[in-house]
């Protein structure tokens, strides 16, 4: 089933018009990209851009890039037109081969570029037409709102979008904190014993004793009677 978003189709309707842009330059966005078949068989991408500043903002634009393999100066053209909105040699290059211009066309949308538009006269009207595909030189993109948050999750933060505020300074590293003087161990003194006396080299004298002369010669008799013999004891009467 689907679904229209009719508020959107209110706001497209505004900014819709049948009378043609006046000649210029004008920055686009590529709203819708088809890969599609032209008239004549060659594969192509109908593009529906949008004004994206200046008073004729939302005003539609609508393109044809027509890739035709048959006439390289076309198929240059049709390279430098998609680089001008980003999708450089690089990016066909990992394409590699496509049965058609689909994944160009996926990748168109959501796009910028410059546009230079001229006029052109069909039927009778005054139409716009494309004259050169420029890259985009404005405002970048504004990158798509935050979704909700994951249950859990705490409440996503936005980038400021007033004036960035100064970062201070960084702070200076503390200085160092001299260690306290540990105290040296005091050392309990030992009592030293007396250093021995010099031995002087002179002999000390030593006081000797002499022996005391005999006071009087050993008597002769003494020294006979002792000799002789004892005899027998004489009687008293």
């Amino acid at each position: 089933m689907t679904t229209i978003d009719f508020n959107r189709a209110i706001q497209d309707a505004k900014g819709a018009s049948f009378e043609a842009l006046p000649q210029g330059d004008y920055d686009v966005e590529v709203a819708k990209a088809d890969a599609v078949t032209s008239s004549s068989g060659k594969p192509m991408i109908k593009v529906t851009m949008r004004v994206v500043s200046g008073p004729y903002e939302r005003r539609p634009i609508i393109n044809q890039f027509v890739f035709s393999a048959d006439n390289p100066t076309a198929v240059a053209i049709f390279f430098r037109h998609m680089k001008a909105f980003g999708l450089d040699e690089a990016f066909f290059a990992a394409l590699g081969s496509a049965a058609s211009l689909e994944p160009v066309a996926s990748a168109l949308v959501n796009r910028r570029a410059r546009l230079t538009i001229g006029h052109r006269e069909w039927q009778g009207e005054t139409r716009n037409e494309v004259k050169a595909v420029k890259p985009y030189t404005g405002a970048p993109v504004a990158a798509p709102p935050p979704g909700p948050s994951a249950p859990g999750a705490g409440p996503a933060v936005r980038p400021p979008t007033g004036p960035t505020a100064p970062v201070p300074p960084p702070a200076a590293p503390p200085l160092p904190v001299a260690a306290a003087p540990v105290p040296a161990p005091q050392v309990q003194s030992v009592p030293q014993p007396p250093a021995p006396a010099p031995t002087s080299a002179t002999p000390v004298p030593v006081a000797t004793t002499e022996a005391a002369p005999s006071s009087a010669p050993a008597s002769t008799a003494a020294t006979s009677d002792a000799a002789a013999p004892a005899g027998p004891p004489k009687l008293p009467f």
